[in-house]
């Protein structure tokens, strides 16, 4: 295994598939580049959360098997497990932020945990030191203390039991930071059904007694897993060791707590109690609730615990190359997807069309009368100036309609504006004479004005 971000929660997990994952729809906000983990229930993959406008994120994706969606059960714990799963908000519990239902597939998306498992450390041969292993202990503790406190949206208690704290689905980051992860079997008091006899879930080597010989699990179950899980990182071996076969009573006769200090020398006499305490065979020798366990862990370990640095330190003194090569491989899978987004251009301004002037056209080819009269007369008048009233929508309108910037007319005398005037009523005069001198030899069609200019009616 290499990297890890979210297991699945099964009594035997397979080896990741190597092969290239099965796209999804196109449909669909994520991309799976690299499949880390895999199960009864379903794969895991690292991939990307697809957005607007390139975006994407690095995510943990757990997909569902085929035959898992065939079966309503099944069905069900997934959709039950995210239901759970997002309630939970604590730095130490992988939460499940999305489901995506599209195509008969089903993906339950999560935060991405680089780092690798518990079981890959303890499997791994390199002797992980008390600092670190009372480091992650405690980090697992607190996870337990959000799991089983969780409220819903109006505040009231869940009760939530994990029901499989294993090595497993414990995830050791490059951060130093340790999170519990898969909520697939987890179990609230609230739910109707209790798993019994053959129903039981789990890793067998990590159940209660209790829950061997009912089939129904507390939080003093986890509390048990706990001190395996526990004992196990400091002792570098594993505790109860049995054919999953087995009569569930002969394993739940067996198991007998084994002091630390007869298989490994070293560990402190405060921390010896406390494991030994954890894994009371009867519920009542045991700490009441998580709020006592994690008191009592943190008492004992006083001193004696390691920063999240040495813990960081350690994980890629064991995970280092299988990490880097995983972050390789994500780099190289067109993760992220550059976009030529458009230059922005300003809009292009259209003049509103002018509306023609009723009554007086001309045959020529262009604008009505009027409108030749008022243009000449615009280019006589210099443009006025905008009074400090206008608004800057009207500047603007008044620029885009007059382009050209006239250089600011001198003061003129009264006399002046007269000469103006007579001059437009001239230059009218010419414009409709040589129009009826057009007219009468037969170059232009403008009988209609020639005759309303003169004052007589127009010819039919």
């Amino acid at each position: 295994m290499t990297l890890a971000a979210e297991k699945v929660a099964m009594s035997a997990a397979t080896s990741p598939d190597s092969s290239p994952p099965r796209p999804l729809v196109s449909t669909s906000r994520y991309r799976l580049v690299k499949q880390i983990a895999s199960g009864g229930m379903g794969a895991v993959y690292a991939g990307f959360q697809r957005g607007a406008a390139g975006f994407e994120r690095l995510v943990a994706i757990k997909r569902a098997h085929p035959h898992v969606l065939a079966d309503v059960q099944s069905r069900r714990m997934i959709l039950r497990e995210a239901r759970h799963a997002s309630l939970v908000r604590h730095p130490s519990v992988v939460s499940i932020d999305d489901v995506e239902e599209i195509d008969g597939e089903l993906l339950l998306v999560m935060n991405y945990v680089e780092g690798t498992s518990l079981s890959h450390l303890r499997e791994s041969g390199v002797a992980m030191t008390l600092g670190v292993a009372l480091r992650v202990a405690i980090d697992i503790a607190a996870a337990l203390e959000a799991i089983h406190t969780a409220t819903n949206e109006s505040g009231e208690p869940l009760g939530l039991v994990h029901r499989d704290i294993s090595p497993q689905n414990v995830l050791v980051g490059v951060d130093g930071l340790t999170r519990v992860t898969d909520f697939g079997i987890a179990k609230s008091a609230h739910d109707r059904k209790q798993t019994l006899g053959a129903g039981r879930r789990g890793k067998v080597g990590y159940m209660s007694p209790e829950y061997l010989r009912s089939g129904v699990t507390t939080a003093s179950s986890d509390l048990f897993a706990f001190g395996v899980v526990v004992w196990e990182m400091l002792a570098g071996l594993r505790l109860f060791v049995a054919d999953p076969d087995a009569d569930c009573y002969d394993l739940a006769a067996a198991r007998k707590p084994i002091r630390l200090e007869t298989v490994v020398a070293g560990v402190p006499r405060a921390i010896e109690d406390f494991v030994h305490k954890a894994l009371a065979p009867g519920v009542a020798d045991r700490f009441a609730d998580i709020h006592a366990l994690r008191a009592a862990l943190e008492a004992a370990a006083q001193g004696a615990v390691a920063s999240r640095d040495e813990v960081a330190a350690y994980v890629a003194s064991v995970a280092g190359p299988s990490i880097d090569e995983l972050r390789r491989e994500l780099r190289s899978s067109d993760s992220c997807t550059d976009l030529a987004l458009p230059v922005p251009q300003p809009p292009r301004v259209v003049p509103a069309p002018r509306a023609p002037s009723p009554g007086l056209h001309t045959g020529l080819k262009g604008d009505g009368l009027l409108d030749l009269v008022a243009r000449c007369s615009a280019a006589l008048e210099p443009p006025r100036r905008p009074s400090s009233r206008s608004s800057d929508a009207a500047v603007v309108s008044m620029m885009a309609a007059r382009p050209i910037a006239w250089p600011q007319a001198p003061r003129r005398s009264p006399g002046g504006a007269l000469a103006r005037a007579a001059g437009i009523v001239m230059l009218a005069i010419v414009i409709v004479g040589g129009t009826a001198v057009l007219a009468s030899a037969g170059l232009a069609d403008d009988a209609p004005a020639a005759s309303m200019v003169r004052g007589g009616a127009p010819a039919p």
